[in-house]
């Protein structure tokens, strides 16, 4: 990872609640998603 983007990947992380994570993980998983990275790529999109 570069250096620059160290920053912006920290804040995220810290808005991101792990809770919530759990939960849209565990809804992508019950409707037999394959994977949950969309799911969880859809949920970090609304932490901007």
């Amino acid at each position: 990872m570069r250096p620059a983007s160290i920053g912006p990947v920290k804040s995220l992380i810290r808005r991101a609640s792990l809770d919530e994570v759990a939960e849209v993980i565990a809804c992508a998983r019950a409707r037999g998603d394959m994977s949950v990275r969309g799911a969880v790529m859809e949920y970090i999109r609304g932490l901007r």
